[in-house]
């Protein structure tokens, strides 16, 4: 569910969207704002700054983590909506 100015009146209107419709506009939103911020991060990488290998590899190593299981809970979404047939 959504609420949008009504501009003709001090209301708001509520529009239903589908689960489809919220992930994609959540998701969207989401990766945008992650990819903006690996960007940023990439950025510590120039020669404006100085980090030790080890920090590096931990760095990468929480991400790592972190999108590991990104990619599974979405992978088990998609298996939890798969149904066979009852036959």
């Amino acid at each position: 569910m959504q609420l949008v100015p009504n501009t003709s009146e001090a209301q708001c209107v509520v529009i239903e969207e589908t689960k489809n419709e919220a992930f994609l506009r959540l998701a969207t939103k989401r990766t945008k704002r992650v990819l903006k911020d690996l960007s940023l991060l990439k950025n510590l990488g120039s020669n404006n700054y100085e980090n030790t290998q080890e920090q590096a590899d931990a760095i990468v190593s929480a991400i790592q983590s972190v999108l590991d299981e990104v990619a599974a809970a979405l992978e088990v979404r998609v298996e939890q909506e798969f149904k066979l047939p009852i036959q």
